[in-house]
């Protein structure tokens, strides 16, 4: 079967049934971290945009990427390293007294 087969089987699917398709076809996508140059190339579509709404979705597109699925999560990029340094913080203000 054919991408083309297959898209046209998508289209004659009703509505609840493709959104289920679409789910499907951003999971593996969402739950991947980018490649450096994938990083490096959406950065600098980012750069170059003229929109601001493209910057927007360009920039949410490398928050996913280089946290990747796990962005959130216990022991996760963003929510360690936010931990990290709330302890640094508390280290340096007990000291100070």
């Amino acid at each position: 079967m054919t991408a083309n087969e297959i898209i046209d089987a998508i289209k004659r699917l009703d509505p609840k049934e493709q959104l289920a398709v679409i789910r499907f076809a951003y999971q593996p996508d969402a739950e991947r971290r980018l490649t450096g140059k994938e990083l490096s190339e959406l950065a600098e579509r980012m750069v170059n945009a003229t929109d601001r709404a493209e910057e927007a979705i360009i920039r949410e597109a490398m928050i996913r990427g280089f946290y990747s699925a796990t962005a959130g999560r216990a022991g996760s990029g963003a929510r360690n390293k936010r931990a990290i340094a709330k302890r640094s913080r508390n280290k340096r203000s007990a000291k100070r007294v």
